[in-house]
């Protein structure tokens, strides 16, 4: 028997006794051939599937008597698959990515062995599924009566998780120049994210995003959370944030007015304020 890409080895007659030339018959089970004028000592009958079995010979004088013998040819089919996928990105550090070798159209991959091959070495898997398939590089070499297929191959992606950092944050009095608080993304630009001070439905459309705080006075604390970058990966939940603190201005001291006779001893003026 061979694969259906392997160089197939004719069936041969060989004849022995008689005088050339020879004529002859055969079948292969579906089809009757015929050969006349035969000079040499073989003749190949063919290469496809089949049972080959001469049903007349005859050489230059007599006709000569047929066996029962026969021979086949039997071509398996190629267990041809594809190598599909749900998605081939995921987010770190789970992998929710499946694998799953596909028949292509007309082959039956019943009963076949898989062996899984990931950045060029085996790997785990005997089945046509591969679940929770990490970052890498994977095919299959498919194996059914013998003859061996490999599938296309596919390259599986880790992205990391957002995170943050923010700075910015100080104390102030009322009427100093404050700085921006700034968070610094990183992860895969655009990025959606809810404000503590701002509020929810915040965008940015780079790694840098800064907030203008407010001039009054107050205590603002600043931190980003629910964090989605480009690739649908969220940010582990974290506590940091930054603290703008802006002090009220004191108000102008007062003192009270007196009035003193002269020569009167005069008592020295407080002030109050805050």
């Amino acid at each position: 028997s061979f694969c259906e890409d392997e160089t197939v080895t004719p069936v041969s007659v060989t004849f022995t006794g008689g005088t050339a030339d020879y004529d002859i018959e055969w079948t292969n089970g579906t089809t009757t051939s015929s050969q006349t004028g035969i000079s040499t000592a073989s003749y190949e009958l063919g290469s496809t599937a089949g049972t080959y079995s001469l049903t007349s010979i005859s050489d230059a004088y007599c006709t000569g008597t047929v066996t029962t013998a026969s021979a086949s040819i039997e071509i398996k089919p190629t267990p041809e698959g594809n190598l599909t996928y749900n998605h081939l990105e995921y987010c770190a550090p789970t992998s929710d990515v499946t694998l799953t070798v596909e028949p292509v159209t007309g082959v039956d991959l019943t009963g076949a062995g898989y062996t899984w091959y990931k950045d060029g070495s085996v790997t785990t898997g005997t089945t046509a599924i591969k679940s929770n398939a990490t970052a890498g590089k994977y095919y299959v070499v498919i194996d059914l009566n013998s003859c061996k297929d490999t599938t296309n191959t596919v390259t599986v992606v880790e992205n990391p998780r957002p995170t943050y950092t923010i700075s910015g944050g100080a104390e102030y009095c009322e009427g100093e120049t404050i700085t921006d608080v700034t968070i610094t993304f990183t992860g895969t630009a655009p990025f959606s994210f809810d404000e503590n001070e701002t509020g929810t439905g915040k965008s940015s459309a780079t790694t840098t995003y800064t907030i203008t705080p407010p001039t009054t006075s107050g205590t603002y604390t600043y931190q980003p959370t629910n964090i989605t970058d480009d690739n649908g990966c969220t940010a582990a939940a974290s506590t940091d944030n930054t603290v703008v603190e802006i002090n009220p201005t004191p108000a102008a001291p007062t003192a009270p007015d007196h009035t003193y006779c002269v020569g009167s001893p005069v008592n020295a003026l407080t002030a109050t304020g805050e």
